[in-house]
Formats: C-alpha cells, sequence, structure tokens
C-alpha cells in the first residue's frame, strides 16, 4: 500500500505518466488544460471502459501519492533487476551441478566396470590356483606321498627333489619306446608258439612292428656294449644302463 491507495505492477507506459504526473506536481501547475491532459493518459491506461471519468479528488489524490509510487516502480525495477541476476547465477549453478552429476555417474561406471573386470580376473585366478593345486595333488599321489585334505605347501621342496630322483631314474633305467612313433607289438614277453619251429617257447623280448629302415632309439641313457650280426636276429646292439640294466635291439 502507497499512501493509503493499493500499488498495481505498472509498465512503461504506466511509468511515464507517473513522471509526468511528478513534474506537475513538482512545478504547481494548476492548469486544467494540463490536468485534464494528465486524466486522459491515465484513463488509457484503466482498464475501466472508454468513458471512464476520474473524478477530480481521485485525481489530486492520484497526484499526491505519484511520488511514492514511482519510488517504489524504482526499487521493484532494482530488484527485478537483483532477482534476474540471481536467477541467472542459479541457471549456471545448476549447470555446473547437472556437468559435476554427469562426471560423477561416468566415474561410477568406470569404477564398476573396473571392480567387473578385475573381479573376472580374480574368479580366473582362483580356478589357475585350483588346477594347480589338483595338479600338485596328483604329483604328489604319484611321488608316493600323503595326500592330505589341504595341501601342504611346505612339501613342494621335498616333492621337486623327489621328482627330480625319479626322473633321473627314468632317464637311466630302460622305460622309453625303442622307436620316434608308437606302433603295434606284434609279439609279446613270455611263452609263444616259435614263428619259425612252430614249437611253444619262451620269447625273452618284445617284438615291435615298424618301417624298413626306420631308426631305432636307446630306450635309456647307456653305453654300448656291443654291436654284431647273429644268424637269428640279424643286426643286433647291446647297451649297458646303470644300475645293471641290460637292453638289446634287433633289426
Amino acid at each position: 500500500m502507497v499512501g493509503g491507495g493499493a500499488l498495481v505492477w505498472l509498465g512503461k507506459a504506466h511509468h511515464n505518466v507517473l513522471q509526468q504526473a511528478e513534474s506537475f506536481r513538482q512545478s504547481d501547475i494548476k492548469s486544467k488544460d494540463q490536468i485534464h491532459k494528465l486524466q486522459t493518459n491515465i484513463a488509457k491506461l484503466l482498464p475501466a471502459s472508454k468513458h471512464t471519468v476520474i473524478p477530480m479528488v481521485d485525481f489530486q489524490h492520484f497526484l499526491n501519492i505519484a511520488p511514492a509510487a514511482a519510488a517504489s516502480l524504482e526499487h521493484l525495477k532494482s530488484k527485478n533487476k537483483h532477482d534476474n541476476a540471481t536467477i541467472q547465477a542459479l541457471k549456471q549453478r545448476l549447470n555446473g551441478l547437472v556437468e559435476s552429476h554427469s562426471e560423477i555417474n561416468q566415474a561410477l561406471l568406470r569404477q564398476t566396470q573396473s571392480r567387473f573386470k578385475m573381479s573376472q580376473q580374480l574368479h580366473q585366478q582362483n580356478q589357475e590356483v585350483l588346477v594347480m593345486e589338483q595338479s600338485l595333488r596328483q604329483l604328489q599321489s604319484l611321488l608316493g606321498a600323503q595326500v592330505n585334505h589341504e595341501f601342504d605347501s611346505t612339501l613342494v621342496p621335498q616333492m621337486i627333489q623327489t621328482a627330480q630322483h625319479r626322473l633321473t631314474l627314468l632317464a637311466l633305467i630302460p622305460n622309453s619306446w625303442p622307436v620316434a612313433k608308437k606302433t603295434a607289438i606284434t609279439s609279446s614277453y613270455g611263452k609263444r608258439l616259435h614263428p619259425i619251429t612252430g614249437t611253444k617257447k619262451m620269447h625273452k623280448g618284445i617284438d615291435i612292428r615298424c618301417a624298413k629302415g626306420a631308426p631305432i632309439l636307446a630306450t635309456a641313457n647307456g653305453v654300448v656294449a656291443s654291436s654284431i650280426k647273429s644268424l637269428g636276429f640279424s643286426n643286433v646292439i647291446t647297451l649297458t644302463h646303470s644300475y645293471g640294466f641290460l637292453s638289446r635291439y634287433a633289426h
């Protein structure tokens, strides 16, 4: 409320009329023509009909409150400008928050993907550990060690030493196949019908099928003891091995 009257939202045209009224009041002009002109301008701004007539008493009251109304209008304009600046600042702040929210979401997505990848890698490593543990258990069983419910990692050095010892034994004792490609056994060790005489006789070797001219391989590390030709076996080579083993190859 200003000067006992209602202050409404004023536009640019209203502001001009108020300034005109204020100039009339300050110059103390009481010309009826000027007053009538001002009344006419004010009447155009009012929402009433075109035939609205402003009483002289009301118009005089309007002239009295014109300075306060003009000052209030200036205050509203200043406040509106400040509010617009505040709104712009809030919009910028909101845009910054939206960008920050988007960046946080992207960071969370990357972190989730990284955790999922790490989880997959950990699962794969656990599977590899299980496979390794099963292999060690099998090796432990092959080496004659007692297999417990939980694998004892302190036994690994002993298992390695035992395995190396057995590998050494396998390299010194005949145990491998005497030809490059494993083929069928045509006659096993033991009693059999002799292929030439047809009589049952002890067979003290193993006959292996192979191609003519195929190279013969030693079944273990050894030393050539003899290399002769025999009527019954043709070419005969005898090897001596460690621990008293001997192997003979006839071709």
